[in-house]
């Protein structure tokens, strides 16, 4: 149940949870409402995040992908290091010595 709409705030109350009393949103002054349904608007908000596509990656996810990029990285500059050595020995090896 929508309560009461301002131009700038949208307080929810009795919101059906056992967890959340009340909702409130405020609207960014920048926002241009034209004739919008402000609850409509803040609906689609809520669905949002309930459905977890506002939601942040976990720490521990964040975390371990960043230990995969780097590790990725790292054999990634050791199978480079080692193609360039490969690519250079023959120029060393195929060099007349010069004897005097």
């Amino acid at each position: 149940m929508v309560k009461g709409v301002k131009r700038n705030i949208i307080e929810v109350n009795n919101t059906g949870s056992d967890c959340f009393e009340r909702i409130v949103f405020y609207i960014s002054p920048d926002f241009p409402l034209d004739g919008k349904n402000v609850a409509d608007l803040a609906t689609a908000e809520l669905k949002k995040i309930v459905n977890g596509t506002v939601q942040k990656k976990s720490l521990r996810y964040r975390i371990k992908e960043k230990k995969k990029r780097k590790a990725l990285l790292f054999f990634s500059g050791a199978v480079l290091l080692v193609v360039a050595a490969i690519m250079i020995m023959p120029s060393f090896a195929a060099k007349p010595s010069i004897s005097t």
